[in-house]
């Protein structure tokens, strides 16, 4: 039985056709009292996610908690960014954030992040995996990769460029920064140990194609650990000196997403990178499986 949190607060979640997205949500109402649910959602996919905004708000209103939808387009980070500030400064400065980034793209994670710095009260996070990950492909045909506004660091005229992914199941993505980059370092962590059978095949495949250099390199780090693997990638970074330019982008579980923000927070010459794609798989996952929390802060 989970056990409620009786404080209240506001939920902040990201729409999808994936079946955590719904349930997850189901999960944060048990675990958080909370008042209010806003959910934004890409105008792209509205139909694919309509049968789940649907769910949630049912599920809202039967609850008595007020709930709200946020439009954001793929393609306009800048204007999101924008829609984003005026629904996060409308809300109770007072009232505790969770932030539930299960199927929340990178950008906006990082984007909400960066938006709740201020607030004088936890931006809590939230994380449901899946059961399974389809056995196809998850996501194909990379877009233009793009660094985040506001977040994209401090870049040096005439310094090289050292690249640290954090990589998952899309191969052609991680090939799309690296080759868009160009970094005269790259760095790749691969995630140890998995329950989905697949990753162990993944990472094999990384370093066969990423084979081990002078100017690259692999590490392992788990995101699932109490810190999502951040000892491991700040390790990494210490053979880094500053006259590199570094970029930091995670394509590997969402949880990295967070130990990527907290390292550019620290040193903000750092910038972090989206990579998106532009077909993402309709059976993309199945089900719920373990979720992981934590306070942003800490």
């Amino acid at each position: 039985m989970i056990s409620t949190i009786s404080t209240s607060h506001i939920l902040l979640a990201f729409a999808s056709w994936e079946d955590r997205f719904a349930l997850g949500l189901q999960e944060d109402l048990k675990k958080f009292h909370c008042s209010q649910v806003v959910v934004f959602y890409f105008r792209d996919y509205a139909s694919q996610t309509e049968s789940a905004r649907l769910s949630s708000r049912s599920l809202c209103l039967k609850r008595n908690v007020e709930y709200h939808e946020v439009e954001l387009n793929p393609v306009l980070p800048g204007k999101n960014l924008e829609r984003m500030k005026e629904a996060i400064e409308t809300l109770d400065s007072d009232i505790p954030i969770v932030v539930d980034i299960s199927t929340m793209p990178r950008e906006v994670i990082w984007h909400i992040f960066w938006l709740c710095e201020d607030r004088s009260v936890p931006t809590n996070y939230r994380y449901h995996s899946p059961t399974s990950y389809s056995d196809d492909w998850v996501s194909r045909n990379p877009a233009r990769p793009r660094l985040v506004h506001k977040l994209s660091g401090i870049a040096l005229s005439g310094s090289k460029t050292a690249l640290l992914l954090v990589v998952g199941y899309d191969i052609q993505r991680v090939w799309r920064l690296v080759r868009f980059f160009e970094p005269s370092r790259l760095m790749m962590g691969l995630q140890q140990g998995s329950r989905f059978a697949a990753n162990e095949d993944f990472m094999m495949q990384y370093a066969k194609e990423f084979p081990v250099t002078e100017a690259c390199s692999t590490f392992q780090l788990d995101a699932f650990a109490q810190d999502h693997g951040l000892s491991c990638i700040q390790t990494a970074l210490q053979a880094v000196d500053e006259d590199y330019n570094v970029i930091l982008g995670s394509l590997g579980p969402k949880l990295t997403a967070v130990s990527l923000y907290r390292i550019q927070r620290q040193s903000r010459e750092m910038g972090l990178v989206y990579a998106p794609a532009h077909e993402f798989n309709p059976n993309y996952s199945q089900g719920i499986g373990s979720s992981y929390q934590g306070v942003l802060g800490d």
